[in-house]
């Protein structure tokens, strides 16, 4: 997320679902953000974005130890207009 607030600093995350058991958690966001910096080589052109993404952690002493996220890069590269 830190690398893409740079792209879109005008950022709101939804939390939809959260799914937690023993040392693992699940949770789904939609992203709603601004274009307004370059995205994979994309430049910025103001439009309002959303997407969706899916992170996974894994928590070892209340802490967060291991992280994986994926999330709908093909959807923005749509709404920018880059494909179709």
């Amino acid at each position: 997320m830190l690398a893409t607030r740079g792209r879109f600093p005008t950022v709101r995350v939804d939390v939809k679902h959260i799914v937690a058991e023993e040392d693992f958690a699940v949770f789904h966001d939609v992203v709603h953000a601004t274009s307004r910096g370059e995205f994979m080589g994309v430049p910025p052109n103001g439009k309002r974005l959303d997407w969706t993404e899916f992170h996974f952690l894994r928590i070892t002493d209340g802490k967060i130890v291991e992280h994986w996220a994926n999330f709908d890069q093909v959807g923005i590269l749509r709404q920018l207009g880059v494909l179709p």
